[in-house]
């Protein structure tokens, strides 16, 4: 597997006007392989991100598993062609990087970084998961201590992970698209329960404080399809299906 990941890299590096072709390795084996891992947000860009030709970013550590500090700002580059991670200003992200440090990284698609969220404010939930299931709560409490907006995120996913989702079968399984409002937001997943009538209440202040502390640039949003997701109920639990 890794022979063949070196060979992807190869052609990826041969022919940087082809579109970028990896084998993605899970999220955990690139964590271990970084030499940083840190939540950061994108201040400023220098270079061709904008056509997928890389560049360099300056990123403001938020939280960090592994090389900068929390508040530190790092300079992260990303030359390999098509293979290039694009950055932009205003976007979060976690940054899986290779380099000595201390301030100076680089990154590439494959290295495995993920979006926690676009220069519109639009979050991915899943990805902001990958988060809180691998930093401790003492990484990103000086952080949530400052952004209200990530805070207020959390606590919406902390509902949305204590939602009913014991299940029998398929059936008893259902992806709503209308808990997390939004419609460009992934469907949240329960069973035929949905949010208990009792738990309403906590669901609507907790939408309400999210929608407060995350505005979103809603002129630069298009209009968003609700997203079909398949589920499953597995292990007696009801989850997305899996291929």
């Amino acid at each position: 597997m890794r022979m063949i990941m070196g060979v992807c890299w190869v052609l990826a590096l041969s022919s940087p006007a082809d579109a970028c072709k990896f084998l993605p390795a899970p999220l955990d084996e690139n964590i271990q392989r970084a030499g940083a891992v840190f939540v950061g947000a994108v201040e400023r860009t220098e270079g061709q991100f904008s056509s997928g030709q890389g560049g360099v970013a300056w990123i403001k550590v938020l939280a960090a598993r592994k090389g900068p500090a929390a508040g530190q700002t790092v300079e992260v580059r990303s030359n390999m062609g098509s293979c290039s991670q694009v950055f932009s200003p205003g976007e979060q992200w976690l940054v899986l990087a290779k380099g000595a440090g201390p301030s100076k990284f680089e990154t590439n698609m494959p290295s495995g970084s993920l979006l926690l969220t676009d220069g519109r404010g639009l979050y991915q939930r899943e990805n902001w998961q990958a988060v809180k299931d691998r930093f401790s709560a003492q990484r990103l409490k000086p952080w949530l201590s400052q952004d209200a907006c990530a805070a207020a995120r959390f606590a919406l996913m902390d509902f949305f992970g204590r939602l009913p989702r014991t299940c029998k079968e398929d059936g008893d399984c259902v992806a709503d698209q209308y808990i997390d409002p939004h419609p460009c937001y992934a469907p949240v997943i329960t069973n035929l329960s949905r949010v208990p009538t009792a738990d309403v209440p906590e669901l609507t202040r907790l939408q309400k404080t999210e929608r407060r502390f995350c505005p979103l640039d809603e002129q630069r949003i298009p209009a968003c399809s609700p997203r079909a997701l398949s589920t499953e109920c597995r292990e007696g639990r009801c989850r997305q299906r899996t291929p």
